[in-house]
């Protein structure tokens, strides 16, 4: 490398480079039903305490992404058993403007249980989700030290204001059976 920025772990293993975009996380937290789905019919039998089948988390990211691709969204089981059964992502945004993004959440996997509104705004699901994406700037306002890394394009390679994600026990070989 006749010049720019390399960083090397054990083993000699590239981590950081001035041409490789670096995976890092962005956001995370907990996925917790803050929207309920009423069945209107429901509702007027029951009244405020009317049961609903699934609802739905929003998130809205304290910065957009502003990469071309969305951003990768990893759901992540904080309890060694969760029942709640989650589908239909989306996300929220454009190209270059990410906001959030959206999931349908269930009681149970089979979506047997019902819910009432009066005890499930806010329910916590036991899963976390963490926000990941590649060049992406921190806050300007927020970080005072770091580093940042841009590539011969002028993109953002690397922002010290993000973790790095690591992935660790991944799987070697695999063979599909059935």
């Amino acid at each position: 490398m006749a010049y720019g920025f390399e960083a090397n772990g054990t083993s000699n293993r590239l981590i950081i480079n001035d041409y490789t975009p670096i995976l890092t996380q962005m956001f995370w937290g907990n996925i917790t039903v803050n929207v309920l789905v009423p069945d209107n019919e429901e509702q007027a039998t029951y009244g405020d305490n009317f049961p609903v089948s699934y609802g739905y988390c929003d998130v809205t990211y304290s910065l957009s992404v502003t990469s071309q691709v969305p951003p990768l969204v990893f759901a992540v089981p904080t309890q060694w058993v969760t029942t709640a059964g989650l589908g239909n992502f989306v996300h929220r945004g454009s190209p270059g403007a990410w906001t959030g993004f959206s999931i349908i959440v269930t009681r149970d996997v089979m979506c047997t249980e019902w819910w009432y509104m009066n005890d499930s705004v806010n329910w916590d699901t036991g899963w976390e989700y963490r926000v990941c994406g590649f060049g992406q700037a921190g806050d300007a306002g927020y970080d005072e030290y770091g580093m940042r890394i841009w590539g011969p394009t002028g993109a953002i390679i690397y922002d010290s204001a993000w973790p790095v994600v690591r992935f660790k026990g991944l799987l070697s070989a695999w063979a599909m059976q059935g």
